[in-house]
C-alpha cells in the first residue's frame, strides 16, 4: 500500500468563506479539516482570478487527500468515493446545487520516491476555474462537524450506504431542471432507505409479501402531508406507465412535500437534534446558473416579407459579435455580471431590424442569481 495525494473539486455556490469580499483577501481558501477522516482531508473553497477585474471568484469546493490504495487508479477512484460521500453532507446542509466531484491530479505521495508517478485530468467541457454564478450559499461548520460525527457514529456502514445513495438522489433530485425527474429521483432516495426505516417505525400489520411501506408513510404523516398513497401514486404512474394524465400543479406539490419527507427520513436515521431536522427540512432549495439566454425583442419593418421554407439562408438573424462577460464586486459585496456588446450584425439579406430592442436575460429555473446586466457600447444593423 503506498499513499496518495488527491485533489478533486465540484462546481457549487457552497463555500466555507464567509462572503466574496473575504475571498478577495489572500489565503481565504479557508479550508476545513475533515474531523475523524480515515487518512488526512480538506475541503476548501476553490477560487481563481479573473484577468480583466482581478477579482478571485469562487468556482466550487476542492477537496485534497492523502489517502492509501494499492496503486494511483485505485487511490483516485477511492478519493472520489470519499468526496461523494462529504460533498453530500454539504450538500445536505446547504441544500444547494453541488456537481459530481471530479478529479484534477494524483501522484505518489510517500517519501524517498525518486520519480513520483503523476496523473492530470483536464475536462474540457467543464473547466476547473470557470467561475460560479449565483449567490455564496455559506456552510456552517459547526453543522457540518456535527452532522459528519453524528453520521459516521450512529450509523452502520451498511446503512450508511444506503444513506449515502439517498444523499445522492436528494442532491440529483435539486441539481435537475427536469420537473418529472426532480420527483422521481426523490422517490428512489426514499426506496434507497426503506428497510432502516421500516427498523426505526416497525409495522404493526406487516404484509405477508412484499415491503412494508409503513415507515416512509409514518413520517409523512408526522409532517401533516396526507398525500402519501397520491404521492406514491404519481411515482408509480411515472417509473410504471398507465392512463393518467401527468398534472404538472401537483408534481410541483409532491416534490416539494417528498423533499421534506426525504430530508426528514435522513435527519432521523442519522439521529440530529430536532431543531436540526427542522432547519434543514425548512431550508430553500437553491440552484447555481448553468444556463444564461439573452432573449432579444424587436420588429422586422419595411413591411418585411418573410422568404419561403425552402430558403434557410435568408431567414432573418441577429448575430452579435464581441459579446464581452465582465465581473464586478458591487458595494453589497455580491458579484455582478454584465454583458458589453460592440456591435449587432444583421445576418437576413433582406431583413430591416427595429432600432428599439428589448433585451432580457434569462436563467434555469430557481438559480440564485446576484445581478447581471447588459451594455451596448455601439450598434449598427
Amino acid at each position: 500500500m503506498l499513499k496518495y495525494f488527491v485533489r478533486l473539486y465540484a462546481r457549487t455556490p457552497i463555500s466555507f468563506t464567509k462572503d466574496r469580499e473575504t475571498q478577495q483577501t489572500e489565503g481565504s481558501a479557508s479550508p476545513f479539516t475533515i474531523p475523524d477522516f480515515n487518512g488526512e482531508g480538506q475541503v476548501y473553497d476553490l477560487l481563481t482570478k479573473e484577468i480583466k477585474s482581478g477579482l478571485n471568484l469562487h468556482c466550487g469546493l476542492a477537496m485534497d487527500e492523502i489517502i492509501e490504495a494499492e496503486n494511483i487508479e485505485k487511490a483516485m477512484e477511492n478519493a472520489k468515493a470519499v468526496a461523494e460521500g462529504i460533498f453530500n453532507l454539504c450538500f445536505f446542509i446547504t441544500l444547494t446545487e453541488c456537481q459530481p466531484a471530479k478529479v484534477v491530479f494524483a501522484y505518489e505521495y510517500d517519501s524517498g520516491i525518486s520519480n513520483r508517478k503523476f496523473i492530470q485530468e483536464t475536462h474540457v467541457k467543464d473547466n476547473i476555474y470557470t467561475p460560479v454564478v449565483g449567490n455564496l450559499k455559506v456552510i456552517n461548520q459547526g453543522q457540518m462537524i456535527e452532522v459528519f460525527q453524528r453520521y459516521t457514529a450512529n450509523v452502520s456502514k451498511e446503512s450508511q450506504e444506503r444513506i449515502g445513495r439517498a444523499l445522492s438522489y436528494l442532491r440529483k433530485s435539486n441539481n435537475d431542471s427536469n420537473l418529472l425527474d426532480k420527483f422521481i429521483y426523490l422517490w428512489i432516495g426514499l426506496e434507497s432507505i426503506q428497510d432502516d426505516l421500516n427498523i426505526l417505525f416497525p409495522d404493526p400489520n406487516p404484509p405477508v409479501e412484499g415491503k412494508s411501506w409503513y415507515g416512509i408513510k409514518s413520517i409523512f404523516n408526522e409532517l401533516g402531508f396526507n398525500c402519501f398513497n397520491k404521492s406514491r401514486g404519481h411515482r408509480g404512474a411515472l417509473i410504471h406507465g398507465g392512463n393518467r394524465l401527468i398534472n404538472t400543479s401537483k408534481t410541483r406539490d409532491y416534490i416539494e412535500k417528498t423533499r421534506k419527507v426525504l430530508i426528514t427520513a435522513l435527519a432521523k436515521l442519522i439521529k440530529l437534534e430536532p431543531d436540526l431536522e427542522k432547519q434543514l427540512r425548512d431550508t430553500e432549495p437553491s440552484r447555481m446558473l448553468s444556463d444564461q439566454t439573452l432573449r432579444i425583442e424587436t420588429t422586422l419593418n419595411n413591411s418585411y416579407n418573410p422568404p419561403l421554407l425552402k430558403e434557410i439562408y435568408e431567414q432573418p438573424f441577429i448575430k452579435f459579435q464581441g459579446l464581452e462577460r465582465f465581473y464586478n464586486l458591487e458595494t453589497n459585496g455580491k458579484l455582478g455580471i454584465t454583458f458589453k456588446n460592440t456591435s449587432v450584425v444583421n445576418l437576413a439579406n433582406n431583413a430591416n431590424f427595429g432600432k428599439n430592442f428589448y433585451i432580457e436575460i434569462l436563467g434555469n429555473e430557481d438559480a440564485n442569481v446576484e445581478s447581471s446586466g447588459i451594455k451596448f457600447e455601439k450598434s449598427s444593423t
